[in-house]
């Protein structure tokens, strides 16, 4: 990891979180699009796309479980939770990410330690409360 990007022991009396430093020389454009996106102005091109290879994992999943059941189908949930596995691991195994859901889709909106320290560091609870944080196996070719 890049030393020149750490929190410091710094804080701040109106918010006691420590100070943060972005990385040096990383652009401000993942940050605008992170606050935009946060703020609920998602555009189609922020949801991460999902490949055929994704849906014939989550059928195949549960074409088990419906085997499992007796036939009977799992509740719509299992296929959601399915997708958003698969879809993590497709486009982001092995990395550190926080990402937000809604009824389109996912979209990722901070990859590595120092993005999601910036987001969580530096950005109003109000619209990183909502975000959800994971490291996917990188378990694609399954």
């Amino acid at each position: 990891m890049a030393s020149e990007a750490m929190l410091t022991t710094e804080t701040s009396p109106a918010t006691a979180r420590p100070a943060y430093r972005p990385p040096v020389g990383t652009g401000d454009d993942w940050q605008q699009r992170a606050k935009r996106v946060l703020s609920g102005d998602r555009k189609p091109e922020d949801y991460l796309p999902v490949p055929d290879e994704v849906r014939e994992a989550v059928e195949r999943d549960m074409g088990y479980f419906r085997e499992r059941l007796g036939g009977a189908e799992p509740v719509p949930k299992v296929a959601a939770d399915q997708l958003e596995i698969y879809l993590l691991a497709y486009h982001h195994g092995g990395q550190n990410i926080g990402y937000v859901g809604d009824d389109r889709g996912i979209v990722v909106v901070a990859v590595g330690l120092e993005q999601i320290a910036y987001v969580c560091q530096v950005m109003p609870y109000s619209l990183t409360e909502h975000m959800a944080f994971a490291a996917p196996e990188p378990i694609w070719g399954i």
